[in-house]
């Protein structure tokens, strides 16, 4: 993704630009881990871009809190380290954000981890963020450096992994690299034991979709019993290219432009 050409909304005006709407964010030529990020961002916020970018949830998941689209949290220390690069990059602009409460942020930030968590959640109600954090969250979202630093984020923990794994599995599309991110993402990656079930049920003409529903299909079976279907699903709809998460219909090559061409990293 190029950072001065941003695919998505920011600023702190809250104004929608003509120019960056949403139906004009994405199409054919459009970078494919810009693609997969915006799917999973919807998969994992509910939320459509640009909206996912500055999409945040409370403690309902013992996490802290979550942020983004990729719902990095306070409970894995995956936020703290976003808005600690922020602050280190682009002071001012982390300041125009939470203003006087940027300090209170910035102390909070090199306590441990479980003052940290104390603290986050002293700024909820019922598992809700407290308005003005926020609105402070969501404006730090809105900026295209806050946005840069979480795309830079992903494409190094995740993206990067799985264009790895995808000679593993023998996948070479773009819907195959969107589901080995997602399994990045959700689940962290594939065992070992769970590779070789997956790979000993390849025949030597199983094409790409059934590889993918094969993968699906093992790596869900290692999920807490509680959310294997939950998983299963979502991994589904990305291996067929179309279903419902979440009671969000999926249709990956009209909405997402992510098909079975071979993907191309740029």
């Amino acid at each position: 993704m190029n950072e001065q050409q941003p695919y998505f909304y920011f600023g702190p005006d809250i104004q929608i630009l003509p120019s960056l709407k949403k139906d004009t964010m994405l199409d054919v030529n459009t970078d494919i881990k810009t693609k997969v990020l915006l799917l999973i961002g919807t998969i994992e916020t509910s939320k459509k871009p640009p909206d996912c970018f500055w999409t945040y949830s409370g403690d309902f998941d013992s996490q802290g809190m979550s942020f983004g689209p990729l719902q990095w949290n306070f409970g894995q220390t995956t936020f703290q380290s976003l808005l600690l690069k922020m602050i280190t990059s682009f002071p001012k602009i982390f300041v125009d954000c939470f203003g006087a409460s940027a300090d209170i942020l910035k102390e909070i930030l090199v306590k441990s981890s479980d003052e940290q968590m104390k603290w986050v959640r002293s700024i909820q109600t019922k598992n809700k963020i407290n308005p003005d954090w926020a609105l402070k969250f969501t404006l730090l979202g809105k900026t295209l450096e806050f946005q840069n630093i979480m795309v830079q984020d992903a494409n190094f923990k995740y993206f990067a992994r799985a264009k790895g794994m995808m000679s593993v599995y023998g996948l070479k599309s773009e819907r195959g690299f969107a589901l080995l991110s997602d399994i990045c993402v959700q689940s962290g990656n594939i065992k070992d034991s769970t590779r070789d079930k997956i790979l000993s049920s390849y025949k030597n003409d199983t094409n790409e979709i059934d590889k993918m529903k094969l993968i699906s299909t093992y790596r869900s079976q290692d999920c807490n019993p509680k959310w294997q279907s939950d998983v299963l699903n979502r991994k589904m709809t990305i291996a067929t290219g179309k279903g419902v998460i979440h009671q969000i219909h999926f249709d990956l090559e009209k909405d997402y432009f992510i098909t079975m061409k071979d993907a191309i990293f740029s």
